[in-house]
């Protein structure tokens, strides 16, 4: 049985929602992958987007910070600028 080549994708909107929400799912329930989520998100998303079957692409200059809530601070997320109506970065600038 041939198995099919991994689809390549970038940090495009969906593509960053599904991963971004496994890799939440999965560091709520696994230590070990919160972690690794904390201290190297690029590895940890390549490694939810390869159980997908996808190839992540995440280029060396692109940066992904992970944080995380405590009993005296929330941090407030904010989308894009384009988002909001106004210009966006798309999938192809990553």
């Amino acid at each position: 049985m041939m198995l099919e080549p991994k689809k390549v994708v970038t940090l495009g909107a969906e593509v960053t929602a599904e991963i971004f929400s496994r890799a939440i799912e999965r560091a709520k329930k696994d230590r070990t992958f919160r972690r690794e989520l904390t201290e190297n998100p690029k590895a940890a998303l390549v490694q939810i987007a390869d159980e997908m079957n996808l190839n992540l692409q995440i280029p060396d200059e692109f940066t992904i910070s992970v944080v995380q809530n405590t009993v005296k601070q929330r941090y407030l997320v904010l989308p894009l600028d384009g988002d909001l109506g106004g210009e966006a970065a798309h999938s192809e600038d990553f």
